[in-house]
């Protein structure tokens, strides 16, 4: 696959650009498609989707999932409970395993899916 980054925003695929209403802010490629890590800055205080901030782009440039929530909530800077955002992506060098992260959580990330499992609470 051939994957550039016209803009912050913006990721292309084998030549088909998709656009976020969020920046990029960060990016782990597989062999049949990309997974996109969303900036929880960009997104507004009320954004539902903010708890799902990770994407997975397919080789024809499509979204294939978005991930499941995380399920957590926290205050914002108004007092409003919203979703807790993921804030880390990132593939182990030695597994292959992608990991995301929430606060003080490790989980795997199921690529094919979208789907979360085996927390692993850090500090």
């Amino acid at each position: 696959m051939q994957v550039s980054y016209p803009n912050p925003n913006t990721i292309s695929v084998n030549g088909r650009s998709l656009e976020f209403p969020q920046s990029i802010e960060d990016t782990v490629e597989l062999a049949d498609r990309v997974l996109v890590l969303l900036n929880v800055s960009d997104f507004d205080d009320d954004d539902p989707l903010v708890g799902q901030n990770v994407v997975a782009i397919g080789a024809e440039g499509q979204v294939l999932w978005r991930i499941e929530p995380t399920g957590g909530k926290r205050r914002n800077r108004h007092g409003d409970m919203v979703p807790v955002a993921y804030f880390n992506l990132w593939k182990d060098t030695e597994t292959g395993q992608v990991h995301v992260a929430i606060p003080d959580v490790i989980l795997e990330l199921n690529p094919e899916d979208g789907t979360v499992a085996n927390g692993r609470y850090v500090r």
